[in-house]
């Protein structure tokens, strides 16, 4: 394909486009372009004037002086073609002179002798038609008459320009958002979009179209509203702001706040964009109620890292207060043949009271940690105990007038959870019964075993299903209360959403209940009827088999531990209840230095905290695996919960006891 050949056809792609944009491709005849041709017809004594357009094949007027049929031909048969591939866009001359024009019907019928045309562009300058003329006489080539059609040829194309901008409008307004309403003089609706029958509950915009728009305003506006409409639209005012009530076909009334604005063009006009007040205090109100939330959730989170921050310190000094005790135990029994026995057992009573104070302050500690998110470590929960251990809490908990009864199966197995985890969970559940029951009612915690439980209503839970291979415990509180509507139901697990008001609740609730069931690889299945009580149910697996119990004292041959902790204190207390058991202990208060040390000295086990400086704890175990594959790992977890260690490490909470920490050395280690 040439060059020349390839420049045709896009711009022949081009004017089809325009013409297709400026909807003039039927042949019907179009009035707006009767003056045009009429007049320049009767200014040149013409005897054929036409408005003609062109696509690729044909040519067809949509306005022709003198004639009542609107003639189409062949595209090479008429002038409007030959000025729009003329160089300036006009020709003038005798009909037998001009290729193809003698084949032209009307030009035979109305015996023309000379004719003329001038080019009409499009708005992107796209020739697409010509204003034609023709006279039964024969005339010479006149500058007058070029000139006269050029401006003719002109002012189509303005009003060309005009019905593309009014096309583009209508298109701009039929996708606003917002509801659109143009007024004539008279106050009268031309042009309404979609949204304003949304806003007033009609079929279509077009039934308002016509109507004199204060018919719409209520009629306590009208008056007011029709002389701001006046004084924009006569004092020339640029733009104005008006609220008023508008009347829904219903007869309802609806709030709304009118923007007010000339539209520029030949006549007056106004524009007015609507708005629904509604909608605006609606949203405002939505606004705030998420900066309320934001706000909340940044002050819990900077009391979250507050809180991270002293659980840390606080658990690295209560492991060493602990571990001190346990030495000092040890060495007052040492004690026993030389004072006698009544002394040792008065001092061995009061370290008991210090270490229930020491346990005491542990278990603060952990709860502050699970305040803070960091609190990641998990047991062998008897469900049965746990929930005896907290029936004094729950019941002193419950409303006057509320009833708790707890009703658990006998010989329920373990679980595997956090302890503590368990029963904050279990309080804020019923806590949250308590709190739906408005005028006395019931309470039950019940406890039973279930095989692969079927979820029903709202459930949520790291899984789509639970394994069908194992056994679960259904921890359920039933409640008679006022029980949640579908939208409350499906909102409960979002974090800061409450029904209780600002003073009464966080909104944190059943969000850490879901925490605490994902945790422990568990659900959350919740069935709750409005009016008529709920029942919100953790589904919790049950541990398979207990480990055998494993003696921490007995001889252990200077295994050699590689201990790793960056608080010197509680690495030195750490390492003395090592070594008075008869382990050798290589200390290291980083991650780079433990490796170090396992390269160059060996090592039977990885003791570690999580919490490392340089480089995580975490990491730490990752190289040292990569480098002694199937080492015997044990990491203390205080300010960093352990889920990127992988399953085959043992974890230990901070504070912890030093029989403890012996019993897990002695199960990770071989005979």
């Amino acid at each position: 394909m040439t060059d020349d050949l390839r420049a045709v056809r896009l711009s022949e792609a081009r004017r089809l486009e325009a013409l297709r944009r400026l909807g003039v491709m039927g042949s019907g005849r179009e009035s707006e372009f009767d003056d045009v041709a009429a007049l320049v017809g009767a200014l040149m004594g013409a005897s054929y004037a036409a408005v003609t357009f062109v696509d690729d094949t044909r040519a067809w007027s949509k306005s022709v002086r003198g004639r009542r049929d609107q003639p189409e031909v062949k595209r090479e048969h008429s002038p409007a073609w030959l000025a729009i591939v003329a160089v300036d866009g006009v020709v003038h001359g005798p009909l037998d002179s001009l290729p193809g024009l003698g084949e032209h019907r009307v030009m035979r019928e109305l015996g023309l002798l000379t004719v003329a045309a001038a080019a009409i562009e499009a708005p992107d300058g796209e020739r697409v038609g010509a204003v034609e003329l023709g006279w039964a006489d024969e005339l010479a080539d006149d500058a007058g008459v070029r000139t006269t059609l050029q401006r003719a040829a002109g002012h189509v194309t303005r009003m060309l320009e005009l019905r593309s901008e009014v096309g583009e409008y209508r298109r701009f307004i039929e996708l606003s958002p917002d509801a659109v309403i143009v007024l004539d003089l008279e106050g009268n609706i031309e042009l309404a979009n979609p949204m304003l029958a949304e806003l007033l509950r009609l079929a279509s915009a077009d039934e308002v179209v016509g109507r004199n728009f204060l018919e719409l305003v209520a009629g306590e506006d009208r008056a007011r509203v029709a002389n701001e409409l006046a004084r924009i639209l006569f004092a020339r005012r640029p733009a104005a702001q008006l609220d008023m009530r508008l009347v829904r076909e219903d007869g309802t009334a609806v709030a709304c706040s009118v923007s007010a604005g000339h539209l520029r063009g030949s006549r007056r006009s106004l524009q007015l964009v609507v708005r629904d007040l509604d909608e605006r205090i609606r949203g405002e109100e939505e606004r705030t109620s998420l900066s309320e939330q934001l706000a909340q959730a940044q002050r819990l989170d900077l009391a979250g890292k507050l809180a991270s921050g002293l659980a840390h310190d606080l658990k690295n000094l209560i492991t060493v207060m602990s571990s001190y005790l346990d030495l000092a135990e040890v060495s007052v029994q040492d004690l026993a043949p030389q004072v006698g026995s009544e002394p040792v057992e008065a001092i061995l009573d009061d370290f008991e009271q210090l270490r229930r104070a020491v346990d005491r302050a542990g278990t603060l500690t952990r709860k502050l940690m699970q305040f803070a998110g960091t609190e990641g470590s998990t047991e062998e929960v008897d469900l049965a105990a746990a929930v005896e251990g907290v029936r004094n809490l729950i019941e002193s908990a419950v409303a006057h007038g509320v009833k708790l009864e707890i009703d658990l199966e006998d010989d329920l197995p373990a679980i595997r959870a956090d302890a503590l985890g368990l029963e904050q969970a279990l309080v804020n559940l019923v806590m949250n019964s308590s709190d739906a029951i408005a005028d006395g009612g019931t309470i039950i915690v019940r406890a039973r075993m279930t095989d692969f439980p079927a979820a029903g209503g709202v459930t949520s839970g790291p899984h789509q299903g639970l394994d069908d291979t194992r056994r679960y415990v259904r921890l359920s509180v039933i409640d008679d209360g006022d029980g949640m509507d579908d939208e409350t139901l499906t909102r409960a697990f979002e974090p800061l959403f409450s029904t209780k008001g600002a003073a009464r609740g966080t909104g944190l609730g059943l969000p850490t209940v879901l925490a605490f069931a994902q945790q422990a690889d568990g659900i959350v299945d919740v069935h709750s009827v409005h009016g008529e009580g709920t029942t919100i149910a953790l589904v919790l697996p049950t541990v398979a088999a207990m480990p055998e119990i494993v003696d921490p004292h007995r001889p252990v041959g200077g295994k050699r531990v590689v201990l790793v902790d960056p608080n010197d204190r509680a690495r030195r207390v750490i390492a003395q209840m090592l070594q008075s058991a008869g382990y050798r202990v290589l200390p290291a208060s980083d991650g780079e230095t433990a490796l170090r040390i396992l390269e160059e000295q060996g090592g039977d086990v990885l003791v570690t905290e999580l919490a490392l400086p340089g480089m995580p704890g975490w990491r730490a175990v990752e190289r040292a695996r990569t480098a002694r594959p199937g080492l015997p790992v044990l990491v203390f977890a205080s300010a960093q919960a352990p889920d990127r260690v992988t399953h085959d490490v043992r974890t230990l909470v901070k504070p912890f006891s030093s029989d403890r920490l012996l019993r897990m050395l002695a199960e990770l280690l071989p005979d």
